[in-house]
């Protein structure tokens, strides 16, 4: 026996990342519980780096929260 042992955490099998849709999912709900502060310093580059979703998804999403939260404050 050599000694060798990996950690539990080492495993060979790869890191499962979020899918598109997943992804998209949690973007939108991350919009609407978001702030209305913090919904207008938000920039489509900001959200495609924090959810790694294409710049159009990014960009509508964006779109409909800020309207949404424009159509609540009346």
């Amino acid at each position: 026996m050599s000694g060798y042992r990996p950690r539990g955490n080492a495993r060979k099998q790869p890191d499962k990342q979020l899918t598109q849709q997943q992804a998209e999912i949690q973007l939108v709900s991350f919009l609407y519980n978001c702030r209305p502060t913090m919904l207008d310093s938000l920039t489509v580059e900001s959200i495609q780096r924090m959810y790694r979703v294409p710049a159009k998804v990014a960009e509508y999403r964006l779109m409909v929260a800020r309207q949404n939260r424009a159509g609540e404050a009346r």
